[in-house]
């Protein structure tokens, strides 16, 4: 666990969800995704979710290899433990591998 306390990484995750950067990933991450939850292809609430935490993998932040677009209920399943984050990389991977190549 990176050694900064939770007020202070809530203050670095705020800015950093409201970084041009990251304003900028999301929506590529949402067009690669097909602007639908990777798992129920619901469209709208659209969050983009790092699949291996940005507290505990800060250089992961902004890979796209680590980044799914999930609807809010989905987000929300996977963050309360409702949705195995084992089986989102599952689903993910098989939806990642069968998406065409654009050229």
């Amino acid at each position: 666990m990176p050694n900064i306390s939770y007020n202070k990484w809530q203050k670095i995750k705020e800015a950093f969800l409201k970084s041009s950067k990251w304003q900028s990933m999301r929506q590529q991450i949402i067009s690669r995704d097909g602007g639908v939850c990777s798992i129920c292809g619901f469209d709208t609430s659209l969050n983009v979710h790092h699949i291996k935490s940005h507290y505990y993998f800060p250089d992961l932040a902004l890979d796209p290899d680590n980044l799914i677009t999930l609807c809010q209920k989905h987000h929300k399943e996977i963050h309360n433990n409702k949705t195995t984050k084992s089986a989102l990389v599952k689903y993910y991977k098989k939806q990642y591998e069968e998406r065409p190549i654009k050229k």
